[in-house]
C-alpha cells in the first residue's frame, strides 16, 4: 500500500487548489462588477470633492485679494477700481 504524506497547508493546497477555479467564473463576474461599482463611486466622490476644493480655493483667492487691495488703499472689483469704503 502506498502512503502519501501531507505536509502542513501547501500538501493540502496542491491537492485541492484547483476546485475553486470550477465555480472562480461567477463568483469573479459578481465580485468585478462590484469592484467596478465601488471604485465609480470612489471616482464620482473624488471629483464632487475637487470641484468643492477649487470652488474654496477660488473663493479664498478673491476674498485675499479684496483684503490686499484694501490694505493698499485701494478696492479693486472685477479688475475695475472701486472707490475706497
Amino acid at each position: 500500500m502506498a502512503c502519501i504524506l501531507v505536509q502542513g497547508t501547501a500538501g493540502r493546497q496542491g491537492y485541492w487548489g484547483g476546485v475553486d477555479k470550477v465555480f472562480a467564473p461567477q463568483r469573479t463576474a459578481k465580485v468585478a462588477a462590484q469592484e467596478k461599482r465601488q471604485q465609480d463611486e470612489t471616482i464620482e466622490r473624488l471629483y464632487a470633492q475637487v470641484g468643492r476644493l477649487t470652488t474654496q480655493l477660488d473663493w479664498l483667492k478673491e476674498i485675499l485679494e479684496l483684503s490686499f487691495s484694501m490694505m493698499r488703499g485701494r478696492l479693486w472689483c472685477n479688475g475695475m477700481p472701486v472707490a475706497p469704503i
